[in-house]
């Protein structure tokens, strides 16, 4: 870096055979000189110009500023690719990995600022709020926490790998290791509005007859109707040959 910044700083010698410096343009025993981009400059009589070599910033300033730039990203607590935006270096499986241990410290952010901020914060208001009557709960003397244990819900993040991501979710809810509202909660949404918003979507494509491939009631994961069996009330008539 220091020598980037000489070979820019540094714009050429000026040699006269007076051998020493004199005149008004003169400070500090140094030649005092603008250097501005398009302008040209006259000499006096017997000097003459040397420019050195400025070959800086050179090949070795990519690998130097992405060496920077990791450092700088390992003590923030993320990855090189989310600080630089810069993918040539890496592929999909590091990308991913790093992605997702990203995530998972936004996560603990996340959780950190609702516990020390966000939590205490809501305690304050939901407190002024009742008593200023801008907010009607019924009951809150009684039972004020309540209504101040409220359900925090983070933002979420699309799956990296859908296909991959929902099979396994899906495993893990079968086998018990999460729940329905731990897999939604990740993606930053709610369990219970999902349920009524899918509840209402089934009962609107069931009042129009319209049957989706999405609906596991009507068609199987195949993609093929199911066949609905007959209530027990109204037996299937036979009808003559």
């Amino acid at each position: 870096m220091v020598r980037a910044r000489a070979s820019s700083a540094l714009m050429g010698f000026i040699t006269s055979p007076e051998g020493e410096l004199i005149g008004d343009d003169v400070m500090d025993g140094e030649r005092v000189s603008n250097f501005e981009p398009g302008v040209f400059k006259y000499l006096n009589p017997g000097e003459s110009v040397t420019v050195p070599s400025l070959d800086s910033p050179d090949g070795q300033f990519e690998p130097f500023l992405r060496a920077m730039l990791r450092a700088m990203a390992a003590g923030i607590g993320c990855s090189y690719e989310t600080i630089s935006r810069d993918f040539s270096q890496t592929n999909y499986s590091s990308s991913r990995l790093s992605l997702i241990e990203d995530r998972d410290h936004w996560r603990i952010l996340q959780s950190w600022m609702i516990e020390n901020f966000h939590r205490r914060v809501f305690h304050e208001w939901i407190e002024l709020a009742v008593l200023s009557n801008a907010l009607s709960l019924p009951g809150y003397e009684l039972a004020p926490d309540r209504f101040k244990a409220a359900r925090w819900m983070p933002r979420g993040w699309a799956w990296v790998d859908p296909a991959k991501e929902v099979a396994a979710y899906k495993e893990a809810v079968r086998c018990g290791f999460k729940t329905l509202g731990e897999v939604v909660a990740e993606q930053g949404g709610d369990l219970d509005e999902l349920l009524l918003a899918r509840q209402s979507e089934l009962a609107m494509l069931d009042q129009m007859g319209i049957v989706v491939d999405s609906d596991p009631t009507q068609v199987t994961g195949a993609g093929l109707q199911q066949m609905q069996p007959y209530p027990e009330t109204q037996p299937p008539t036979e009808e003559p040959a």
